[in-house]
Formats: structure tokens, C-alpha cells, sequence
């Protein structure tokens, strides 16, 4: 039989192996994402999503009847608008009574990792839960949670997403003991070593989240990793703060809130997360008051550091708006970074130092924390910039202090601000040298200023 020439129908299927070809190999070239198999009760479409086993996968099928205009459904990229696709439904949601109604969002924005509860309590038995948010009302068909081990890569498990995202934007997969889920999570969540994979449908990367000690090369991770959770402890992402795309940064401890948004109060105190929106007006009134870095004798005991850093404020006032940092002055790199928790006390002095130190409001850290040569002290508001700054001899990478440096205080003896009200811009009129009295202001006697 003479070979005929290909038929319209036949130009139109070769066009679309042809563009799902290429979108394949731009889409392998783009991201090294590891290999994700599609969990019992789905099936892998050639585009790569999962999907109920049964659903159709309706490739240049146009679902008014009309002509096939889909030419460029090649596994839901960008050109999929969805114009011809606006009756598809997900008919197999296994009794989800939320239907699936629109095209699956094949737009990574939008979504994240919203909140793990990976270790409750106890036996963590079907208590643990993931939380995933997205556009409010959306369809979640296509997005996947992939979980590996941090250490070599190796994939656990995949959760498939079904149904709409709540009107608050959450989607919760959960274990049975846990209410209102709208996934069922039947794998346990590793406690340790741990890497979420969240995935848009065609395998588009949306976000990550890892905690682990070891992590194998190739894994897409954010910033650093955070705190592998302890008991009963959660990580949420912080309520009023935008994705920096760090995981430190982004996750703070706190209160399990499943299938809620997570409320300032629910993160444990100190938590950047648990301050409200920042005010600069705020840091008026708080300043740097005393500094101790050379306390006679060794600068650490057998129950930590002797050296400390005292802020003045307003009595009852929140310090969580407010970080200490301290310098390395010949470098100019920070050797110390922490910060505030909890409120100003009565005496408006905040004490920040050693174990060793009475009273104490928080722990710098176990051993000499702040250099005693060539060294800088700055307190930074909410907003990152530089509330007050002191430094002391003379520095080799100003300004890291406040006009000129404040005299150098011999063993034993700190630096003072003379008068707490006083603020003339210059660290040499305003502090002095004086015995240390942490968290009570100096003797009038001491209060030498220039």
C-alpha cells in the first residue's frame, strides 16, 4: 500500500510527541530533582504529575466537543491556560467530598510548607501532620510531598494532594487522630534527617524544608536547615514575615496549630516570630548601658561566661525587638549574634550574659563571648538597623561604634554609660570606666562622664 501523507489528526499527535519531548528534556536540563514515584491508588501521567488511578489524563482533549486546540498540553507547562479544559474533575477523590474542579495548579506560586509536626508527644502514633498553603480555593490536584532521607537521598515516601486549599489558604495532611484533614497521612514522618520535597504538577519545584546533621549533595535545599523537632514541638513558618527562602530563618518552634493559621503567641518566647509588626519608634528609649568583656581572672568559670551586656528600656517593654551583636574589631566580623527575649524588668535594665551572672536575664554563651582587644558592641532593632553601637581602643575597621571609642576598661572593670538619658553620639563622652553592677545602674559617684 502507497504510503499516504499524514492526516491533520496525525500532524496534530506528532506536534504534541514533539513538544512534550522538548518540555521533558528542558524540563530534566532545569533542576536535578531526585525521582519521585506516585504513592498506591495513583498513576503517573507522561507529564510526570500523579493521579488518582482512573482520572483522565486529557491531553489535547477539548472538553466542549469542538476542534482539539490543547497543542500545548504537554504535561500542564506554562502555555496550559486551561481555556479548553474547564470541565475536567477529579471523579476518583476516594470519598473526598471537596471536588477537585478546574485545572491543577501548574504554577509552583503560591505554595509552601506551611507548618511539620513530625515528633509529638509520646508515641507519635497517627498524630503527625503536615501543612501546606496555596492559593485560597485552588485545586491542589498534582502537588506532591515528597520525603527523603537527608543523609543519601533516599525517597521515603509520596503524599498526592487532592481536593481545594481552605479559604485561609491551608491545606492539612494528617494522621487519623488528628481532625480536619483533608489528606490522610499514613506514613510516619521521620523525626531526624529529614527533607520535604514540595512539587507543582509536572514536578515544577515550590518549596523545601530539611533538618538534618548530614545532607548528600544534590538535594535543592533553602538557606540552612533547622532544629530537628523535639517532643511535641512543631516548626511553623512565621505568621508576618516573608519567604526569605532560608529554612532558619523562615520556621521558628512552636504550638501545633493544624489546619489553623499560626498565631503569633503559639511560637515559644524569644522567637523572632512572636514579635509583632516592627516600630521603629520603639527604640527611642532603648540604649546600650553597661559592657563587661574582661571580668578579672579567667573570662569564664565552671558554670559559663562572666562577661555581659546591658541594654536600658522602658520597664515592661518587649526586648524581642531587639538583637545584640558583638564585633571582632580588627576583622570586623561578628563573633556574637543574639537575640532579646522576654520584657524589660522593673529596674529598665536588661541584663545579657553568663550563666554565671545574678541576675540574668539570658545566656550569651558558655565561654568568652566577647573579645576583650579591639572590640565593638552594636543593638540592633527589629528593622536591622543600628539602635546603638559602642566600641572601645581603637579599632581597625570603623565605624563600628559611635564617634570616638570609649576608653579601655582594665580587668575587672566595665564600661558605663554615665547618664541613661544622656546620648551625644560620641562613645568616648558618653561611657566611663566603672566597677560592673549588672541589671543596677552605677553608683552617682562613678558617673565621671567627660
Amino acid at each position: 500500500m502507497a504510503n499516504r501523507p499524514p492526516t491533520k489528526t496525525g500532524r496534530m499527535k506528532q506536534l504534541r510527541i514533539i513538544l512534550a519531548t522538548l518540555c521533558l528534556a528542558a524540563c530534566g536540563a532545569e533542576s536535578a530533582l531526585p525521582p519521585i514515584d506516585c504513592p498506591e491508588g495513583t498513576e503517573r501521567t507522561r507529564s510526570g504529575t500523579c493521579i488518582p488511578q482512573g482520572g483522565a489524563d486529557t491531553v489535547g482533549q477539548d472538553a466542549t466537543g469542538g476542534g482539539d486546540t490543547g497543542l500545548s498540553d504537554s504535561g500542564g507547562g506554562p502555555a496550559d491556560t486551561g481555556a479548553s479544559d474547564t470541565a475536567s474533575t477529579d471523579t476518583a477523590t476516594g470519598g473526598d467530598t471537596t471536588a477537585d474542579t478546574g485545572v491543577p495548579p501548574c504554577t509552583a506560586a503560591g505554595l509552601a510548607i506551611n507548618e511539620i509536626f513530625p515528633n509529638p508527644d509520646g508515641t507519635d502514633g497517627d498524630r503527625e501532620f503536615i501543612e501546606i498553603s496555596g492559593p485560597p480555593s485552588s485545586s491542589a490536584l498534582g502537588i506532591l510531598i515528597t520525603v527523603f532521607r537527608a543523609s543519601d537521598g533516599e525517597q521515603n515516601f509520596v503524599v498526592s494532594l487532592r481536593g481545594v486549599f481552605d479559604e485561609n489558604g491551608l491545606m492539612l495532611v494528617a494522621g487519623a487522630g488528628v481532625p480536619g484533614a483533608r489528606v490522610a497521612l499514613t506514613e510516619a514522618l521521620p523525626n531526624s534527617n529529614a527533607y520535604y520535597l514540595l512539587t507543582a504538577c509536572g514536578g515544577a519545584y515550590a518549596d523545601s524544608l530539611i533538618y538534618a546533621d548530614t545532607i548528600v549533595q544534590g538535594l535543592r535545599t533553602e538557606g540552612s536547615p533547622i532544629a530537628a523537632p523535639g517532643d511535641g514541638e512543631a516548626f511553623s513558618r512565621c505568621a508576618e514575615r516573608a519567604d526569605t527562602n532560608d529554612n532558619l530563618a523562615d520556621f521558628e518552634a512552636a504550638t501545633p496549630t493544624p489546619g489553623l493559621p499560626a498565631a503569633r503567641t503559639d511560637f515559644a518566647a524569644g522567637s523572632p516570630c512572636r514579635v509583632g509588626p516592627c516600630d521603629p519608634a520603639l527604640f527611642d528609649d532603648v540604649r546600650l548601658s553597661e559592657v563587661l568583656y574582661d571580668p578579672a581572672g579567667t573570662d569564664s568559670d565552671g558554670s559559663g561566661s562572666r562577661e555581659f551586656v546591658e541594654i536600658a528600656g522602658p520597664p515592661g517593654a518587649s526586648a524581642e525587638f531587639f538583637t545584640v551583636l558583638a564585633y571582632n574589631g580588627s576583622t570586623g566580623l561578628p563573633v556574637l549574634e543574639r537575640p532579646l527575649v522576654g520584657t524589660f524588668p522593673e529596674s529598665g535594665l536588661f541584663v545579657l550574659g553568663g550563666r554565671s551572672l545574678n541576675p540574668t536575664q539570658d545566656i550569651a554563651c558558655s565561654s568568652g563571648c566577647i573579645q576583650n582587644d579591639a572590640e565593638a558592641v552594636q543593638l540592633i532593632g527589629c528593622d536591622g538597623s543600628v539602635v546603638d553601637a559602642l566600641a572601645w581602643k581603637d579599632l581597625a575597621v570603623p565605624p563600628l561604634g559611635e564617634g570616638s571609642p570609649a576608653p579601655d576598661a582594665a580587668d575587672g572593670s566595665s564600661l558605663s554609660r554615665c547618664d541613661l538619658l544622656l546620648e551625644s553620639g560620641d562613645n568616648a563622652s558618653d561611657f566611663v570606666v566603672t566597677t560592673p553592677t549588672p541589671g543596677t545602674a552605677i553608683a552617682p559617684a562613678e558617673a565621671l562622664c567627660r
